[in-house]
């Protein structure tokens, strides 16, 4: 189309929630608080039902080998949320993670009303690079995927996000 790869839903609208910083670390409580404001601001009022899914392409450091919803603090507010998203109908989305661990996910993906999502490679396995756990829900293409470039073009990357 002369303008690079358009995705599967190039008339989809984004909203973009910044939880993290430049060099995208951050706090659980900030990502949490993210989420918080998308349930208080798209459920009601002129939004409502304007928010279908939320997709999450970060984690943390600890894997859990199912779910971690009461694994601790941080655990339960993710849960929490999360859970209430749910009950409001709106999908959560949350990558696997990139650490090539098959029996193991970090926060957010494995919490169980999140929807884990980990990669496969072009035979339809399982990326060497991605996690996963009893709790993964589905795997997507996530090797030698084009994307838009910032800047304009394209570009190949990996990963579960």
């Amino acid at each position: 189309n002369g303008e690079g790869p358009r995705g599967i839903a190039p008339d989809a609208s984004i909203i973009c929630v910044k939880a993290l910083n430049a060099a995208g670390s951050g706090f659980p409580s900030t990502i949490v608080a993210g989420l918080e404001w998308l349930l208080t601001n798209f459920l009601g009022g002129p939004n409502n039902n304007k928010l279908q899914l939320i997709n999450m392409s970060l984690g943390g450091s600890t894997l859990y080998t199912g779910d971690c919803d009461n694994a601790g603090v941080t655990e339960r507010l993710y849960a929490a949320v999360i859970s209430r998203l749910r009950a409001a109908g709106i999908l959560t989305l949350a990558a696997a993670g990139n650490n090539g661990n098959d029996n193991g996910m970090s926060t957010p993906a494995c919490v169980s009303d999140a929807f884990a999502v980990g990669a496969s490679d072009n035979f339809d396995v399982a990326a060497s690079f991605t996690n996963s756990n009893a709790n993964t829900r589905v795997m997507a293409p996530g090797v030698d995927i084009e994307a838009s470039n910032l800047g304009g073009g394209s570009t190949v990357k990996s990963g579960t996000s």
